[in-house]
């Protein structure tokens, strides 16, 4: 019998992490409009920040995941030119600006 003690490589490591995903809106509302939009995909939670609100996505966050967010954060900054978002995942932070 052969044992080994190489580690087993996970093909997508953000798809494990235990940080949630997080998305950060200047208003209210932008808030709870992207936090329901985003209840199917796991648990979520709107932190109040200092001049920010956070919108946390607990779950895993697999490619598909990630896609479905990035529509959700695009849908709710629609029509707001000058609204903005950034997204925090695993350490890194994305930008998103309204259309």
């Amino acid at each position: 019998m052969s044992v080994s003690n190489a580690r087993r490589k996970v093909a997508n490591p953000a798809a494990t992490s235990l940080e949630p995903l997080r998305i950060r809106v200047p208003e209210h509302r932008q808030a709870l409009a992207l936090s329901s939009e985003l209840t199917e995909l796991g648990t979520v939670e709107v932190v109040d920040g200092t001049g920010v609100w956070e919108v946390h996505l607990h779950g895993p966050k697999a490619n598909g995941v990630i896609v479905k967010v990035l529509e959700a954060v695009r849908r709710t900054l629609a029509g707001a030119p000058a609204a903005s978002a950034e997204i925090l995942l695993d350490g890194r932070r994305h930008h998103m600006d309204g259309e």
